[in-house]
Formats: C-alpha cells, structure tokens, sequence
C-alpha cells in the first residue's frame, strides 16, 4: 500500500503512456493519491493503478534522458 513519503514512478494525470519519478504526498480513501513530481508538477486525485514503486538504478544500466530544447 503506498503512503505519504514513498518515492514512485506515476503517469502524468493517469493518462500519459510514459512513468514519471515523484513523491506521494496526500493519500485518500486508501487507493487515491497526490504525487509531486521532481519537475514541480503535481497530480492530484490519481488512482494507484497508474503508480508503481520507484526502482533505484544500477551503475552501468542504460537510461533514457529527455531535455527541453534551450
């Protein structure tokens, strides 16, 4: 069961294809969640369905970075 202060990965307002690294930071009626995302953002009201629990990387694992253009 997730709680206040776990660090998760979740899609941006349930819909989103890709998992994005946050903080839960409110949770209600046990299932339902607020995340904060490390960009700022947050999602209020996301079901668990759309979080998982973050996994940490591992040296030599291959990762994929996405950058805003300058």
């Amino acid at each position: 069961m997730l709680k206040v202060g776990d660090i998760v990965e979740a899609k941006y307002q349930g819909s989103f294809n890709e998992f994005y690294k946050g903080q839960i930071v409110g949770v209600q009626e046990g299932t339902i969640v607020d995340v904060l995302y490390s960009d700022g953002e947050i999602d209020k009201g996301l079901d668990q369905s759309h979080v998982k629990g973050f996994v940490p990387y591992y040296e030599g694992e291959s990762i994929e970075v996405k950058r805003s253009a300058d």
